[in-house]
């Protein structure tokens, strides 16, 4: 008999992947639909703490998750500027920590705050470039770190960066990550650039 997880984890890895790369692509055009789904994320994310931290297990602690995961998604979805700034924010958290794991730096709470109320400001501001620039890359990441936990036979979530990782990889990851961005964004910025001018 299959175990279970033996089927749930490459699913996890197919379905980061082709997140990944549709949220890089085609992130500003479908921006309504994705962030009803970053809402959900977010939102079960939350729960999974949120029950950790109160002390519960099971069926409780599934109950919390997915009520809350619901909750997220129909907010960020309803609330379009919410979600705009969500998207800032965890832009704003996913390059400071990025940064902190290139340089060995421990983030403090203070940081992590102050980087995601930036970046949620800096959304809210200058909306095109940043929901561009955003979805671009937070989706190459998605995409690659779904790669990498499908070589290393890991969760995408229980990879340590970059401990887990011989230094030419951590290396091919980076500048895969980049170049994959980089053309998401150039993909984006051209259709936007089209469909203003059509």
């Amino acid at each position: 008999m299959v175990q279970l997880h033996h089927i749930s984890l490459p699913a996890t890895q197919i379905i980061g992947i082709l997140f990944g790369s549709v949220n890089c692509f085609f992130g500003y055009r479908i921006f309504r639909i994705l962030i009803g789904i970053w809402g959900f994320f977010t939102g079960i994310t939350s729960g999974m703490w949120i029950s950790d931290t109160m002390g519960f297990y099971g069926i409780g602690k599934w109950i919390i998750t997915l009520l809350l995961g619901i909750i997220g998604a129909a907010l960020v979805s309803l609330l379009y500027f919410a979600g705009v700034f969500l998207l800032g924010a965890l832009f704003g958290y996913f390059i400071l920590n990025l940064t902190a794991v290139h340089l060995h730096l421990t983030l403090s709470w203070i940081w992590i705050a102050v980087c995601s109320l930036l970046g949620g400001l800096a959304a809210l501001g200058i909306q095109k470039p940043i929901l561009i620039l955003g979805t671009a890359y937070t989706g190459a990441w998605l995409a690659v770190i779904s790669a990498l936990s499908y070589l290393l036979n890991k969760p995408p979530w229980m990879i340590d960066l970059p401990g887990d990782l011989p230094q030419t990889t951590q290396l091919f990851s980076l500048i895969s990550w980049l170049a994959i961005g980089t053309l998401g964004m150039a993909f984006q910025a051209k259709g936007v650039k089209s469909a203003l001018d059509s």
